[in-house]
């Protein structure tokens, strides 16, 4: 286990985060204990492919030690609709995706919500998580909300 994540070998991760824009990642992880929040961030320097590489470092030991059941797994990019840039952002979403890939089991997670630019990346995510217990899936596309219902 991680020095730098303590909190998970005693208190597990209930819902993790994953927020980022143009300039900036930041992960925010949700424990059922009195503390409730821990978080990161990492702002873009002039050296970018360190500032993606040390976030994604973090995220997917993360990902890979969660053990138990996560009730939220929000991926969300501020600025979707006004500034989407494919060049600079499609490389993060794509680590994040690595970071599922990474895992040994499908991480179980029983609600989704990613901000998406298409169909493909959106269920590029959903095929990474247990669909066992995968209840609902909030996808927010470039042109609007879309809800799918799991148990339909």
């Amino acid at each position: 286990m991680s020095q730098n994540y303590p909190r998970m070998s005693s208190s597990p991760i209930t819902s993790i985060g994953v927020l980022y824009t143009e300039k900036s990642l930041k992960c925010e992880l949700y424990f059922n204990d009195p503390y409730g929040k821990q978080s990161f961030e990492y702002k873009e320097t002039r050296k970018r492919n360190d500032f993606l590489k040390n976030f994604v470092e973090d995220l997917e030991e993360i990902i890979n030690n969660q053990k138990s059941l996560v009730d939220s797994l929000k991926i969300k990019y501020s600025g979707l609709k006004e500034n989407y840039t494919k060049n600079k952002l499609d490389p993060v979403i794509n680590q994040i995706f690595k970071c599922l890939e990474s895992r040994k089991e499908l991480l179980q997670v029983k609600r989704l919500l990613i901000d998406a630019v298409d169909m493909s990346q959106a269920m590029r995510v959903v095929k990474l998580l247990d669909p066992s217990v995968l209840k609902k899936v909030e996808f927010c596309f470039e042109k609007g909300d879309e809800d799918i219902d799991m148990e339909d």
